[in-house]
């Protein structure tokens, strides 16, 4: 490996690895029950969904096959499906709270690696074909991970109450963007396309929002905790993409 990659595999690393910020940052408040735990579900909803049809899903389209990024997204949840079903399924049914909300835990950092592996390709090119263009790439997808480690973290965190489990899933999901950069570059040099597979990420990410976040908050909330969540982790993921625009 060149001196240029091995800097562009520092750079991406280093922005990928801001998972773990997102993973310290939620245990601020120190709630683990209840009112709490509705925010935090509907705000990893939230910044699922935003990053899901805001970026992925435009970014995924091509004029000339459109059908392409239709296809891949359903594929994409029936991935999500195919996750779904191997995680093994809490039991007994009384310990259904903590154990949903740790299975749910590892499939969200699931969802939000495969989300970072094409985003690493992303800052590893940037940065290997420019340097100066690149470092500001990196800033923003670090600034965009933050709200995505929050969105790993916070299920963990409430199911175990282990601080030291919760930010370990959240920065093992920020691996993903180095190897999602190397791979990547092994596979197809300067070729990369991709559009397909950020399509299917974003399938992935609507079934997990969908069938897991949004109800597992409606199970803790006492008013609409779980709307106001939603609503504030789309709000903080836009203003990462509004940041990313700005410094790109």
């Amino acid at each position: 490996m060149g001196a240029e990659a091995l800097s562009a595999l520092v750079v991406t690393t280093a922005a990928g690895l801001a998972t773990g910020l997102g993973g310290a940052l939620a245990f601020l408040g120190g709630a683990t029950k209840g009112r709490a735990i509705a925010i935090g579900l509907g705000f990893s909803a939230g910044a699922m969904l935003w990053v899901a049809f805001v970026e992925l899903w435009p970014a995924s389209i091509d004029p000339a096959h459109p059908w392409r990024a239709a296809v891949a997204f359903f594929v994409g949840i029936a991935v999500a499906a195919g996750i779904d079903a191997v995680v093994p399924s809490p039991k007994p049914q009384r310990r259904s709270d903590a154990s949903r909300l740790h299975r749910l835990g590892i499939v969200t950092a699931i969802a939000i690696a495969l989300h970072n592996f094409p985003e690493g390709a992303a800052t590893f090119f940037a940065t290997l074909h420019d340097a100066s263009g690149g470092s500001p790439t990196a800033i923003a997808v670090a600034l965009h991970n933050v709200p995505e480690g929050i969105a790993v973290a916070l299920p963990v965190y409430h199911a175990t109450g282990s601080r030291a489990r919760a930010l370990a899933y959240a920065t093992a999901s920020g691996f993903a963007e180095p190897i999602g950069g190397l791979v990547t570059y092994a596979v197809f040099g300067d070729a990369t396309g991709g559009g397909p597979i950020l399509a299917a990420v974003a399938g992935i990410m609507v079934y997990i929002s969908l069938d897991h976040l949004v109800p597992h908050a409606k199970r803790f909330e006492t008013k609409r905790e779980s709307l106001y969540g939603l609503v504030v982790g789309m709000a903080m993921v836009a203003l990462t993409m509004l940041a990313y625009d700005a410094i790109a």
